[in-house]
């Protein structure tokens, strides 16, 4: 797919982004499904991908245009979906 980068993020049109240089945010990248509101987040470092469902079109908006990613996760997602383990990397 074609992407195009923004702040630092690369995005594409299948609402996924990466974080270069944003280790500190504890979040590497991000994915959205809107057909099936699945908000899917891989994490620093461990690579692990969890999916939290159910998770609102405007929600995930926000969060793309959060400047601060962990934050707004802390904030508006963690704790307040439902989610679950998808991939799990042993990668260091």
């Amino acid at each position: 797919m074609q992407g195009y980068s923004h702040d630092g993020m690369e995005l594409s049109t299948a609402e996924h982004w990466t974080c270069r240089g944003c280790l500190q945010l504890r979040i590497r990248n991000i994915d959205y499904q809107p057909a099936t509101r699945v908000l899917s987040v891989w994490f620093v470092p461990s690579g692990s991908r969890y999916d939290y469902e159910d998770v609102p079109p405007q929600v995930h908006a926000a969060f793309r245009k959060a400047s601060a990613k962990g934050r707004f996760f802390n904030e508006h997602i963690r704790d307040r979906y439902k989610y679950h383990l998808v991939e799990q990397s042993h990668s260091s």
